[in-house]
């Protein structure tokens, strides 16, 4: 079982704190792009704060996984709504890319 493999919640903190401490390459290139604008603070307050943020969010996906993981296992009503919820998030993710890319285009023809 899902719920008998976690050991507790200062494993579960540690793995977050862990996730939250890794080098992630979009946190490198905020870096970077803090640094060629000669705003190294900002730049390392901004990775903290991305770095804190991923902690949070892989343990508090932990803990969801560990209440209601025996929950998703059993048929029923989760199992059918996983499909649906898997297509909802890909649809936002693509438009929210899409939008992103018509918004840089846009910016892109504003400066040219």
């Amino acid at each position: 079982q899902i719920a008998e493999a976690s050991k507790g919640w200062r494993e579960l903190v540690a793995m977050g704190v862990a996730g939250g401490l890794t080098p992630c390459p979009s946190a490198l290139v905020l870096l970077l792009v803090a640094i060629s604008f000669h705003q190294l603070t900002f730049g390392l307050v901004l990775v903290a704060f991305f770095s804190l943020g991923l902690s949070l969010v892989v343990i508090a996906v932990g803990l969801i996984v560990i209440k209601l993981g025996d929950r998703a296992a059993k048929p029923g009503r989760l199992q059918a709504v996983v499909p649906m919820m898997a297509l909802i998030s890909a649809v936002f993710v693509t438009g929210l890319g899409t939008w992103m890319t018509y918004e840089g285009i846009l910016e892109v023809i504003r400066i040219s």
